[in-house]
């Protein structure tokens, strides 16, 4: 099995969102519900790549997108992947 994990550059985005809702809801559980949401993404996509949209031939070679709300989580794979 493939081993996951989560880069430095999107740990520091996490971080800097989880600020960003937190300062424009007011509420530290709304941000605690945004990555809390975000990151079952992550496991979901995790078990299961292929949910993202490929964005081999538009963006880089391996990438593909998965959209939660108004954020798109972008997954880089270095093995071949359907279309």
């Amino acid at each position: 099995m493939a081993e996951h994990y989560i880069s430095e550059n999107a740990e520091a985005d996490i971080d800097s969102h989880w600020l960003y809702v937190a300062n424009q809801s007011g509420s530290i559980d709304v941000a605690n519900r945004f990555v809390d949401a975000l990151t079952e993404r992550f496991w979901v996509l995790a078990k299961q790549p292929y949910l993202g949209r490929n964005r081999e031939h538009d963006l880089r070679p391996g990438l593909r997108t998965f959209a939660v709300g108004e954020h798109l989580i972008a997954i880089r794979s270095n093995s071949t992947s359907p279309s």
